[in-house]
């Protein structure tokens, strides 16, 4: 039997050269979306602590009375509640399975909450409060995920988490100076 010329089609060889193309340039591509990804993540959980932020200050003006965001560091979750409900007794995981907590990205934390006048805080539950006139306590936040980190600033007048470029821009935007051992050594006699 002949083949009929009018019959149009690829080989089987045909088909598995471009399935092998395509393998190899999609095992050159994964490497280069990867940081990329990593980046939305990070960007995603600046978002949701924005939103978070802004949730506490609305409810503290709305209710007359102070809100809280709460965060737990070694978790990676953050809720906000009145400040005397916070439940900062309970497990992360009875607030997370309440639907009380939320959860950052699987990769990314809060890697330090620092506030003036107080230490900074690495490890455990911090609170960001938020009063009825719409002020919050000026902070700084530093957000971790696979090497990279972003600076947020909590302004005091605005109640708005801000991301800044470094920690200059943060000091001025919080009214603080931070100092650091280095600058310490500077300010020296």
């Amino acid at each position: 039997m002949k083949p009929d010329p009018n019959t149009r089609g690829f080989t089987l060889a045909e088909v598995v050269i471009v399935l092998c193309i395509l393998a190899v340039t999609s095992a050159l591509a994964v490497p280069k979306i990867e940081p990329l990804l990593r980046r939305q993540e990070l960007k995603s959980a600046v978002r949701a602590l924005a939103a978070a932020a802004a949730e506490a200050r609305e409810r503290a003006m709305l209710d007359g009375e102070p809100w809280g965001l709460a965060l737990d560091l070694d978790d990676g979750l953050y809720w906000t509640a009145r400040l005397g409900e916070l439940g900062m007794t309970r497990t992360a995981k009875e607030l997370a399975s309440e639907g009380k907590a939320k959860s950052l990205p699987e990769d990314v934390r809060v890697k330090r909450l620092e506030k003036r006048d107080a230490d900074p805080v690495e490890t455990g539950r911090a609170v960001i409060g938020f009063l009825p006139m719409g002020l919050s306590e000026p902070c700084v936040l530093t957000i971790a995920a696979d090497g990279q980190e972003r600076l947020l600033a909590l302004v005091a007048c605005s109640g708005r988490l801000t991301p800044v470029e470094n920690e200059k821009e943060a000091a001025f935007l919080l009214g603080f100076a931070r100092e650091t051992p280095a600058r310490e050594k500077e300010l020296a006699p």
